[in-house]
């Protein structure tokens, strides 16, 4: 993958303000287009999630599992222990809206918490303007929306568009430690009946997605 216009070794020329950078995703089958690109080896956690970084220990990945076995203290103190200088959380989300479209890169401009109903705007930095990733809302669940019953009613009651179970939690930690925090979702189904098989059938579809936004997210944090 690092035939696409990445100079070999390009995480040493990141810029020192994004350094360390710490990245966030929920599956394996998410962070490996990541470890495609950058030598990371998987280190034992002092607590329970699965935890590479490289040599000089730049740049980290914390694999935490599906949003219901995320417990807040146990990644916290995770991310206590990392320091980064900035914490982007990527993967892929389901759309509340039917017309949203499928396989594309959107950036979080606002996440909210369906248990408790608090919202949390992030802003947009400036080094990410130039791409062109739709804002979006998402909406963070407990358990995975596989109805489409269920999504038209969590997307009038909430006014979200996506739907995920993880970036709130990463959103709101980030925001208790002072860190700056990135969200992007790549939006794979519809949050319907056939979600769960679609995910599944088109793993390489998103992946390269995933690797395109990789791309480009390293193309601007060059100095």
């Amino acid at each position: 993958m690092r035939s696409t216009g990445l100079p070999d070794n390009f995480e040493y020329h990141l810029s020192k303000d994004f350094l360390p950078l710490l990245f966030i995703t929920a599956l394996h089958q998410e962070s490996a287009p990541l470890m495609a690109l950058i030598n990371l080896k998987r280190h034992q956690s002092r607590y329970r999630y699965a935890y590479y970084t490289n040599q000089e220990k730049i740049l980290h990945v914390l694999e935490t599992g599906p949003g219901p076995g995320i417990n807040r203290e146990t990644l916290l103190k995770n991310i206590e222990l990392i320091k980064p200088s900035l914490i982007i959380n990527y993967g892929i989300c389901g759309t509340l809206d039917p017309a949203i479209q499928i396989h594309r890169n959107y950036f979080i401009r606002l996440v909210r918490e369906a248990a408790s109903g608090k919202e949390l705007l992030l802003p947009k930095p400036a080094w990410l303007k130039n791409h062109i990733y739709p804002e979006k809302k998402l909406l963070t669940v407990q358990k995975p929306v596989f109805s489409s019953v269920a999504r038209t009613q969590l997307h009038k009651e909430s006014g979200c568009t996506l739907v995920d179970m993880e970036g709130f939690t990463v959103a709101s930690i980030a925001i208790d430690l002072s860190v700056p925090v990135i969200l992007l979702k790549l939006v794979t189904d519809r949050a319907d009946e056939k979600s769960g098989e679609l995910v599944k059938l088109n793993v390489k579809i998103w992946q390269e997605k995933l690797n395109q936004m990789l791309h480009q997210l390293f193309h601007s944090m060059i100095s």
